[in-house]
Order: structure tokens, then C-alpha cells, then sequence
């Protein structure tokens, strides 16, 4: 399980709309109707830079686009793409084999597409006993794992990674609910979750069942979460959130 995580804002929803070849940009917050579930893919290039937490442009580091891995030596990137998914492009950042930036894109069709990707903070894991498997992703949000099944049998211990976002990270302008309508997405915050055994090998969440939130208070009007499904890299709309509540989530 690797997953990373959105708080969703607001929604607001328009009339359908055809899913055509045109520039992408969502009015925010507004919801455009995805009315076909074929995977549509254009060529277009991304250009742009790389930030770490200080606001500094960096250098030497690997981007990751549909499983392509490119070394980018200099502090610009450009790169063109021959299957860009308009359903979103993931780029991915790492340095000295870590992440360190993610975001996802609706990318235009036979363009230059600028992108600013601002790095996150390392993750911190911690060893729990499965009896015992809670973490505090910040003061809004706890994840319990004490009834979650896994697909691996016998588990008796998680190691759990995780990294609580700066929500000023914005990783994706948009995202999808269960009916394939695009969502514009105001984030109120973004976390990071993976979780592995003892000897590190990656522990799969059983497909029925369910993770547990633990939701405190929450800025009014957050009402939704949403979850970047590694297999498609496109980010899917969960569950409702309330404040200070405990909701159930089955994950893609």
C-alpha cells in the first residue's frame, strides 16, 4: 500500500460536457463530466523547474513520467511526451533514491506546459505492533490499522511511513469521483502513507476492507478525501469527511 492523500476542499458541479482534445484549465472550483472511461492520450511537452522547501531552484535530480526516468542536470526541465494521459500526468521527483515531489497535471494538447513542482519534507516511519497500529498525520487526521485486514497473511507488525504535507504543496488541481466526473480540487492538506513488514517488504490492504480515519476539526467546508491510485496515477474521491468524526475508506 502507497498512497498518497488529499483533503478536498469544496465541490461545486455544471452542466456535462464532451470530453474533447482542448486546453484543460478548470475554473475553480468547478466539476467537468468525464463521460467515456477510455484512456485518451496526447502529445505535449512540460517544462519547468524543481523548488525545495526554502524557495530555491535545484539541480541534479530524476524525473519520473509513465515509468520514463530522466536525469535532469540543470535546474529547467523540458521534456516532450508522446502518451500524456488527459485524465492527468503524475510527474514524480527523486534525488539520491528518495521522492521528493510529486504533482499530477492536466496537460494541453500540442503545448508547452509550465510546471512548478515544490519538494516535501522526508518521511518518518515507525514500527507498530498491528494491536496497536495508529498514527497521528497532524492534528486533524489519526490513520488506525488495528482491524485492517491485509493480503499477507499474519501480520503482526507494520512498519508505517508517512509524511504530513506542507499544505501550501499543492500536488494536483483535480481529481475524479466514482462516476468519472473531473473534480476541481482546492486542497486543505496533502499526506503521504505506505506501509511494509518487518523485513520492508511493501503489506497490500485486503480490497474489502476498510482503513479507519480518525477525523478531528477540520477548516469549514472540507467535506471529502481523495487517494493517488498508484496503478493509474489518477486521484479518486474516497469518502465524505466530517469533523470530528471516524470514518471507514475502502482504498483503489
Amino acid at each position: 500500500m502507497k498512497r498518497f492523500f488529499i483533503f478536498l476542499l469544496t465541490l461545486m458541479v455544471i452542466a456535462p460536457g464532451c470530453y474533447e482534445n482542448i486546453d484543460n484549465t478548470l475554473p475553480d472550483p468547478d466539476i467537468i463530466t468525464q463521460t467515456t472511461e477510455v484512456c485518451v492520450c496526447v502529445t505535449t511537452q512540460i517544462s519547468g523547474s524543481v523548488e525545495n522547501q526554502q524557495g530555491e531552484t535545484i539541480s541534479d535530480y530524476y524525473i519520473n513520467v509513465n515509468g520514463i526516468i530522466q536525469d535532469i542536470p540543470s535546474d529547467y526541465f523540458l521534456i516532450e511526451l508522446d502518451e500524456a494521459p488527459k485524465k492527468g500526468q503524475t510527474i514524480r521527483v527523486s534525488k539520491d533514491g528518495n521522492q521528493i515531489g510529486l504533482r499530477t497535471e492536466l496537460l494541453v494538447e500540442n503545448d508547452i506546459n509550465h510546471i512548478n513542482i515544490k519538494t516535501h519534507e522526508v518521511y518518518s516511519t515507525v514500527l507498530k505492533e498491528k494491536s496497536n497500529a495508529t498514527v497521528q498525520i497532524n492534528k486533524e487526521i489519526s490513520v488506525v490499522f488495528t482491524d485492517t485486514e491485509f493480503e499477507e497473511a499474519n501480520v503482526e507488525n507494520i512498519n508505517i511511513t508517512y509524511i504530513d504535507i506542507d499544505p501550501t504543496i499543492k500536488l494536483t488541481p483535480a481529481g475524479y469521483n466514482k462516476e468519472s466526473h473531473l473534480l476541481a480540487i482546492d486542497s486543505k492538506g496533502d499526506f503521504y502513507l505506505t506501509l511494509n513488514d518487518e523485513s520492508s517488504k511493501k503489506l497490500n490492504v485486503d480490497p474489502s476492507a476498510q482503513v479507519n480515519l480518525i477525523i478531528e476539526d477540520l477548516e469549514e467546508g472540507t467535506n471529502g478525501l481523495f487517494v493517488l491510485n498508484e496503478d493509474t496515477d489518477i486521484w479518486e474521491l474516497v469518502s465524505d469527511v466530517t469533523a470530528n468524526s471516524e470514518t471507514g475508506i475502502l482504498l483503489p
